[in-house]
């Protein structure tokens, strides 16, 4: 298992030193991409990159949070489908694993959720393809609903549709606060781990998505999450934090791995 810290593209110059302090324990960081242009997006990331080059870290990417892979207009969705394959093409250039994309939303209730499925795969198939030519993964991410939006990946069927597609270099990204939420258990994952290449660690009361950091409070036993993923190698582990949080998430960490569950 790998651990990572999530940083939005625009504190990544306020991220550095968090990073330099908590170099022992961080062995990932995910960008997450805004809608600035993609040429900016890869300086900032080099950047940081040659900064750190010295260490041994791995990078992703997340997508811009408001591509929507299950858009109902097809022109809109192959619009989407565009900007999710530049973002490809973006983590291939700056040498990221994959790229995680949140599967996909409505504000309408006449969308029923099995046309957005088959948007989403649609899209899927497109992306599988870029990304194999790309050498990189597809990470898309389960989520939960709210009185104005309807999200894919907000029931467990969703991850079951997905994995009959049977697209390559498509996994899950499992987001344990959104599980809490939409789901009966957070720990659902265990049924899913070879589909799973990373997940967002943060905590919550099964109400909102507080992203409370690991190690204060919350309903989920992160420890315990923690605890059953650190033998698997191929995993990246991923807080998503405000970024005066990391430093408490990541000393809480380094408690619960010299004495762990």
């Amino acid at each position: 298992m790998v651990i990572g810290i999530s940083i939005d593209i625009d504190q990544i110059n306020a991220c550095y030193e968090l990073i330099l302090q908590n170099i022992d324990i961080i062995g990932h960081i995910q960008f997450y991409l805004d809608d600035t242009p993609f040429e900016n997006q890869k300086r900032l990331i080099r950047k940081i990159q040659k900064l750190l080059s010295t260490y041994k870290i791995t990078y992703s990417l997340h997508s811009y949070g408001y591509i929507n892979l299950s858009e109902s207009i097809e022109d809109v969705r192959k619009s989407w489908i565009s900007v999710a394959c530049k973002t490809i093409k973006l983590a291939k250039e700056t040498s990221c694993i994959f790229v995680n994309y949140h599967m996909g939303y409505a504000f309408s209730a006449s969308c029923s959720r099995e046309a957005l499925l088959k948007n989403l795969c649609e899209s899927l198939k497109v992306l599988s393809k870029y990304a194999i030519d790309s050498s990189v993964y597809v990470n898309v991410e389960n989520d939960f609903d709210s009185l104005e939006v309807k999200r894919l990946g907000s029931q467990i069927g969703d991850l079951d549709t997905i994995i009959k597609c049977g697209y390559p270099n498509v996994k899950f990204c499992y987001d344990v606060g959104h599980a809490n939420i939409a789901f009966s258990s957070p720990y659902i994952y265990r049924n899913y781990l070879n589909f799973i290449q990373s997940f967002h660690i943060h905590n919550n009361w099964k109400v909102s998505d507080l992203h409370i950091a690991y190690g204060m409070n919350g309903s989920i036993n992160l420890k315990k999450i923690l605890t059953e993923l650190l033998n698997y190698n191929d995993i990246f582990f991923i807080l998503e934090n405000d970024i005066n949080k990391y430093s408490i998430a990541l000393e809480n960490i380094k408690a619960s791995l010299q004495k762990p569950v």
